[in-house]
């Protein structure tokens, strides 16, 4: 058995003009959805074993990948927030239940209508957005079937978070 939580919404605001209905927003739709998800599968994944997955973004990792993505910040808290969230469910079950694996999912840029619906530029027009067969296959793979605690949609994905992070901790 297989949970995803891919519920997903973005909004173009600055963070210098966020309001709380926006943080609000982003929170119920990114977070809170596979929150409660996760617990009422819990009952009947735990038994046999079974899978969680949470998509959440490149954003997470990387909050500013480039300026235009400062538009994101309240997106990009979100899913940091729900990979927290992801890491330490997935830290309160390898002790309660082993046998249910607990994912977080990395996409990028994705070839969809997301960015247009979010009120911002179109992720295809997003230098390297990925298409969506490209994300699927990545996700099959290393999600589903190698049953990966941690999975980036491109490789790259991985150098550019730890850059990001190694980046802030010299200064």
């Amino acid at each position: 058995d297989v949970l995803v939580n891919n519920a997903g919404v973005g909004c173009a605001i600055l963070p210098s003009t966020l309001a709380d209905c926006d943080i609000d927003y982003m929170m119920t739709i990114n977070v809170k959805s596979a929150l409660y998800g996760m617990q009422e599968v819990l009952p009947y994944i735990g038994t046999n074993g079974g899978q969680i997955v949470n998509v959440s973004s490149v954003l997470a990792r990387v909050p500013v990948i480039s300026d235009a993505a400062l538009v994101a910040s309240a997106y990009s808290a979100a899913k940091a927030y729900l990979t927290s969230l992801t890491d330490t469910f997935r830290a309160e079950l390898k002790t309660k239940n082993p046998k249910v694996i607990v994912t977080s999912f990395f996409p990028g840029p994705v070839d969809t209508a997301f960015g247009s619906n979010a009120g911002g530029a179109p992720s295809s027009a997003t230098p390297g957005a990925q298409n969506v067969d490209e994300v699927a296959s990545v996700f099959v793979e290393e999600v589903i079937i190698k049953g990966r605690e941690e999975v980036y949609s491109r490789p790259a994905y991985v150098a550019l978070a730890t850059n990001y992070l190694a980046a802030a901790h010299s200064k």
